[in-house]
């Protein structure tokens, strides 16, 4: 399986380095938020259990995307660390939406 001499197209999936939780991931962005439109009402992010989470699809406890950093022919590559994206993504959609 030699990636670079294959024609049509491939998916690959990448994840950023480390881990977070859901209620971690928004707690980044309420902060993203809470520093770029400051008021009187702050957003505020309450944790929960993934049990007390109404859904009615099953999910494994432990559904982490994994990534030793390295896809086989293409070699290693190097990803940002997860909650440093997500702050960039967040300022960058909030400015989008300030703009229209």
């Amino acid at each position: 399986n030699n990636w670079l001499k294959r024609d049509g197209v491939d998916i690959i999936h990448l994840v950023n380095t480390g881990y977070s939780s859901w209620f971690e991931a928004s707690e980044v962005i309420a902060d993203v938020i809470n520093n770029m439109i400051p008021n009187d009402f702050p957003v505020k992010v309450n944790p929960i259990l993934s049990k007390d989470w109404p859904s009615k699809v099953k999910r494994p406890s432990d559904s982490r995307l994994l990534s030793d950093g390295s896809i086989d022919d293409l070699g290693v590559i190097s990803m940002p660390e997860w909650k440093k994206s997500l702050k960039a993504c967040t300022i960058s959609y909030l400015e989008r939406k300030a703009n229209d």
